[in-house]
């Protein structure tokens, strides 16, 4: 039996840095239900002051928490007249563990270590207003502009990255930050020790050292280089510390600096805000009109934005780097700001680099700033510069990226009830099928709701790759007593972390019916191997490794033609599906219906909402046994007995004949 967790590395859309990029995988499925407790017709705006954390007691007692360790650590250390050094991720004594994955490719070592007062003069957390602006934020030599992207998103909405950095004592070094993982809000807490590329002066060599006369005063002085030291990210202000400060408590969060390669810019905001994440293809969008005024016109209301788009292959003209007019594909961009104007529309965007912008119309002192134009800039809140920062009409913006991720922001009025499960799933290679699992939940009045279906946030354990299956989600939501479906929440990728649908629900009991979509490689043994050699990644001794996903559905395949015959027999009629019908029947009689959880909201609207678990289709339809490797190359390939019918076609009325 498998619960869920087994073998595999899966590739994402990567995320690009000047130097690196890196991929990231995805598990174990779980429901996390969203309501709000008035009626989209009747709800107001939601209220900027509110906006973008989704309050919850978790988040305030992850904020107290963090305060009290701020505040504790601060007193023991001036007591003992020390700066904080934090042993759980020690920059300066343990750097190959908080640099690299637990195995794999490992990022290059930075040359030194210092701390902030060592490295800007007149450091400050944050310098320009005191607050943050998405301006300050400059990748450095890693691949997480999803994080940067996401954290310039954010940054337009009053006072939200002010929270998320909850707590400091900038002289004695100890900082205090929170973010979400998978079902709750949690603290981090981090030192003030950075990576540079400062080296010291006895590391120089001889020719090195003469460029500074061979003075170490004068080395020392010069090399004080504030933020140009820094190796990972930084702010565009001088002196201003919270951008590689931040990334530093996100790359402890996650474990190391490495786990921080590659991503979604919505998973990111999902881990800043607690919100959720939705991403839509843009060749897959039915009104362009309509996509600008109910979504992106509202970015920085209630929601944030970002987009990307994959990266161009090389095989034509052997380029290194192909862009689109100035942007870069596999990399994340923030979209800040989205106006009419004279009959046109424009978007404001941003490049996490802090330099390489978009070069085609509407770019920095294009022909199209016309003097008539000029007021625009003030429009947009807009500067010339190479800065990162660019504008774009809607009508190029459609062309050139081909995924806008979109993260709702919530106020404190939103509630959130969830259940986690393992899944134990069939042997591989099974049918991809209804039935492994089924939940309900009741809501007691008319909601306006967001139900999302995730996995465990797998970048937490990235790299343990022989020891991870990915899956890719979808789900149909129906009222019980109903046969039809409400919707159907699709993926927008394989792989992708959840699916969600947001709708209104009056009250009553609804069910969700997932289907888990496995992609596993497997070990097998060599006669297997034989029978079906593509499916196989072959090692210099021999074959290592199946390609299960590809098997199942081969399988299926086969069965499903058979299934014409009335009389067919396969060594592999076992290996069947449940429809989504066949699935509902039997939660309906109540079967299956095996376990019952009781989930009581905080807010005064829900005071329960009952989650029931079914049993899997293992439990409700005997065990899956795992097919034989004959009885697949039996099934597939040797049956020597061809299935043979006759078609009779005819209209109703007989006027056609010949």
């Amino acid at each position: 039996m498998s619960s869920g967790f087994t073998h595999l590395t899966l590739n994402m859309l990567p995320c690009r840095s000047k130097k690196v990029s890196e991929k990231k995988d995805l598990n174990t499925p779980t429901l996390i239900l969203w309501d709000a407790n008035t009626k989209e017709d009747e709800k107001p705006d939601q209220h900027i002051e509110t906006l973008g954390f989704h309050a919850t007691e978790d988040l305030k007692k992850a904020m107290t928490s963090c305060r009290a360790q701020v505040e504790q650590i601060s007193q023991e250390c001036r007591k003992k007249n020390r700066r904080y050094r934090d042993i759980e991720f020690d920059l300066q004594n343990d750097a190959y563990r908080c640099l690299n994955t637990f195995w794999g490719a490992y990022l290059r070592e930075p040359t030194g270590v210092q701390r902030v007062a060592e490295i800007f003069d007149k450091p400050g957390f944050f310098k320009k207003d005191g607050a943050p602006s998405s301006e300050d934020i400059i990748q450095g030599d890693i691949g997480d502009c999803w994080f940067l992207a996401a954290l310039a998103a954010i940054s337009a909405v009053p006072g939200l990255l002010e929270e998320i950095c909850t707590a400091r004592d900038e002289e004695v070094g100890v900082y205090g930050f929170v973010f979400h993982r998978d079902n709750g809000w949690k603290a981090v807490i981090i030192d003030d020790f950075l990576f540079t590329n400062t080296p010291k002066y006895e590391e120089l060599t001889e020719e090195e050292k003469r460029l500074y006369h061979f003075d170490k005063d004068e080395y020392t002085r010069l090399s004080k280089g504030g933020k140009g030291s820094l190796t990972y990210a930084k702010s565009g202000a001088q002196g201003e510390t919270w951008v590689p400060l931040i990334e530093k408590a996100y790359a402890k969060f996650y474990g190391n600096y490495d786990h921080l390669n590659g991503g979604w810019t919505g998973e990111a905001i999902e881990d800043l805000t607690g919100s959720f994440n939705l991403a839509s293809l843009t060749c897959d969008i039915l009104d362009l009109e309509r996509f600008w005024t109910e979504e992106l016109l509202k970015v920085n209301k209630d929601r944030v934005f970002s987009c990307s788009f994959n990266e161009l292959s090389n095989k034509r003209n052997g380029k290194d780097d192909v862009r689109v007019q100035g942007l870069v594909g596999q990399h994340a961009y923030s979209v800040l700001r989205a106006k009419d104007y004279n009959g046109k529309r424009f978007l404001v965007i941003r490049n996490p680099w802090g330099e390489s912008e978009w070069n085609g119309p509407w770019s920095d002192g294009s022909k199209e700033w016309t003097p008539e134009w000029h007021k625009l800039l003030i429009v947009l809140e807009h500067q010339f510069g190479d800065d990162g920062q660019f504008v774009m009409e809607y009508s190029d913006f459609l062309k050139c990226f081909q995924v806008v991720e979109r993260t709702i922001l919530l106020d404190n009025r939103w509630n959130l009830s969830s259940k986690w499960f393992q899944v134990p799933l069939p042997p591989p290679p099974a049918p991809w099928s209804y039935g492994d699992i089924s939940y309900e939940f009741e809501i007691p009045e008319a909601t306006r709701a967001v139900v999302v279906l995730s996995q465990l946030n797998q970048r937490f354990f990235q790299t343990i790759a022989n020891l991870v299956t990915g899956f890719t989600l979808d789900f149909v939501m129906v009222k019980a007593g109903e046969t039809k479906a409400l919707d159907h929440a699709c993926p927008d990728r394989p792989f992708c972390q959840s699916v969600s649908l947001e709708l209104d629900l009056g009250p009553g009991k609804y069910r969700v019916y997932p289907r888990i979509d496995r992609y596993k490689y497997q070990e097998v043994d060599f006669d297997t191997a034989e029978a079906l050699p593509w499916l196989f990644d072959w090692g210099w001794d021999g074959p290592e490794w199946v390609d299960q996903r590809e098997l199942s559905r081969f399988i299926m395949s086969k069965i499903e033609a058979n299934r014409v015959a009335s009389n067919a027999t396969n060594p592999t009629s076992k290996f069947t599906s449940l429809s989504l019908a066949d699935v509902i029947s039997r939660d309906e009689t109540g079967e299956t219906l095996n376990q019952k959880e009781k989930m009581t909201f905080l807010s005064r609207a829900f005071r329960h909402v009952t989650f029931k678990n079914s049993k899997s289709r293992k439990s409700a339809f005997g065990a899956f046994s795992s097919i034989e490797p004959y009885d697949i190359y039996q099934g597939l390939f040797q049956s020597d007995e061809p299935i043979v019918g006759l078609k009779v076609r005819f209209s109703g009325d007989g006027s056609y004949s010949r």
